[in-house]
């Protein structure tokens, strides 16, 4: 990663990030690294926590809503697929349904 910081490599984790492995220490290569947008994603409400915390550590540390999209996998129980839209249109952050 630092030789893309340092390259000025545009990076693009089109794959998606696991937002569950987000610190502080991570947080500062991306907030380093040229990126126009940080992918994760929320597939089950038992990752709420942590795409809240996660969120949330992004926002306070300057990377815009308008920079974090979701993966978003649906196909399961309606109130749950419900509920995470909700929480991830509660951050301003753009939805990819898959």
């Amino acid at each position: 990663m630092e030789d893309l910081i340092a390259e000025e490599l545009e990076v693009d984790f089109n794959q998606g990030l696991d937002i569950r492995l987000l610190n502080e220490e991570n947080l500062d290569y991306l907030k380093r690294v040229r990126v126009k947008e940080l992918r994760f994603a929320f597939d089950d409400m038992a990752y709420e926590r942590a795409v809240r915390e996660g969120i949330e550590l992004l926002l306070a540390n300057g990377l815009g809503s308008r920079k974090l999209s979701f993966y978003f996998l649906h196909g399961l129980a309606e109130d749950m697929c419900v509920e995470r839209v909700k929480i991830l249109a509660s951050y301003n952050v753009e939805v990819y349904l898959m």
